[in-house]
């Protein structure tokens, strides 16, 4: 090997050498934000019992978070042991953002009639129709007492000739409970077949009376919404027939619903437009009326909002007070008994992908609330203001670029001429 070219490979070495550690830093820097990049904390109730919890957003956890909700983490606040060893504090604990459980507002069951059994039918077979008119994942069966133990197949139909198997092999047994008959919940992957069939597996034995059959439906309610802080109000009426009422909140709220109290006059019919004054952009319009007070926007996170309200001819409208809501939102999570912290304010952060939101249907009941504390500044805001020392890791990198392109070229020009002195 030449001398020439032995020193063209120290100088592409170099070059790399100079390129590479840059480049580390620069992905060190782009890579998920740690526990202390994050402006707020607030502590949760300590964890005794594993399980499912729901760790309630309020208006002011929301305040310190970013418009899109990716801020919001939840912490490991001290040493505890987990399931692989003891948990250090920091460690980011995985959630899924939902809004609250809807309410219900009583049940009722839809009873199905308990059909005749058919030829081809075997001992003991019960044929259900199904009334529902929809899909259904379970059956409400009411037995009459039994101390025996029986194995089920379900099976459905559309027709009631052809039967397709939905689930095999049911164990079904009662505790002595002295009641008239028994209740059971026999749940089953989601069918909308028109009939359903429980055949019973054991041979030789006698069934079990199945006396009523269907399904139990709940009436579920409006979504549900919080107030946030009420705002400070102002109100102009100008010479152009409108009325401008600024909405001015000591924090950014997040916003999703504004209801108007009008005091007078008794009747009205106004258009009313509602804007962000920190986005200038329309938000939401509303015909308001007597009746029609409750102005649904999309979510808004902000300290101000204005309510321009088109009188016409009319007299002003004389408010008696306006309130902001947001809906009910949690953090569906699973924690190990511990303590945690909830953490927010990072306006740089991504909203994280966690394999908990694969899982989250096998929950069922509404899990336990836990209400944060109150927020209080992490070290990384000192109470002092500080001017932040200038970062040129940008200026090296950009050096270090342009020293290499240098280089390269001056590579290749050496390589053509190279060439064409061989040629």
């Amino acid at each position: 090997m030449k001398r020439k070219d032995l020193l063209k490979i120290a100088l592409l070495a170099a070059a790399a050498w100079l390129v590479l550690p840059a480049q580390a830093q620069d992905q060190g820097r782009m890579k998920g934000h740690a526990q202390d990049s994050f402006a707020y904390k607030a502590p949760l109730d300590i964890i005794s019992q594993a399980g499912f919890y729901r760790v309630i957003l309020t208006p002011e956890v929301l305040a310190k978070c970013n418009e899109n909700l990716s801020d919001i983490r939840i912490s490991h606040a001290g040493v505890w042991p987990g399931e692989s060893g003891n948990v250090t504090a920091g460690t980011f604990i995985p959630y899924v953002l939902k809004t609250d459980f809807p309410t219900y507002h009583g049940e009722s069951f839809i009873e199905f009639p308990i059909l005749p059994v058919q030829k081809d039918d075997s001992v003991g077979d019960i044929r259900i129709g199904n009334w529902s008119g929809t899909a259904i994942d379970s059956l409400l069966l009411q037995i009459s007492p039994s101390a025996t133990i029986r194995n089920w197949t379900l099976s459905g139909s559309n027709d009631g000739q052809k039967w397709f198997a939905i689930r095999e092999h049911i164990q079904v047994s009662f505790p002595s409970s002295g009641l008239p008959y028994h209740e059971m919940i026999l749940a089953f992957p989601k069918s909308n077949y028109h009939y359903f069939k429980i055949t019973q597996e054991d041979k030789g034995v006698l069934p079990l009376n199945i006396v009523r059959a269907g399904v139990v439906t709940k009436h579920t309610g409006v979504q549900r919404y919080r107030p946030v802080p009420s705002p400070v109000i102002t109100q102009k009426d100008s010479s152009n027939h409108h009325s401008y009422i600024n909405l001015n909140f000591p924090e950014p709220y997040l916003v999703e619903q504004v209801k108007v109290y009008i005091k007078s006059p008794r009747f009205f019919n106004r258009s009313a437009f509602l804007f962000d004054n920190e986005g200038e952009m329309n938000r939401a319009s509303l015909i308001l009326t007597p009746d029609n007070l409750t102005i649904d926007i999309d979510p808004v996170k902000s300290r101000s909002l204005l309510l321009d309200i088109d009188n016409e001819d009319n007299a002003p409208l004389v408010l008696d007070k306006v309130e902001a809501s947001q809906k009910q939102r949690y953090l569906l999570t699973w924690l190990e008994p511990g303590k945690y912290e909830l953490l927010a304010g990072d306006k740089h952060a991504l909203a994280p992908k966690y394999d908990l939101r694969y899982f989250v249907d096998t929950v069922s009941r509404e899990p336990a609330a836990l209400m944060p504390g109150p927020f209080t500044p992490t070290n990384i805001h000192p109470l002092a203001p500080s001017k932040p020392p200038k970062d040129y890791k940008g200026v090296y990198l950009w050096a270090a670029i342009i020293v290499v392109l240098f280089l390269l070229i001056w590579l290749c020009l050496n390589m053509l001429k190279s060439i064409q002195h061989r040629q």
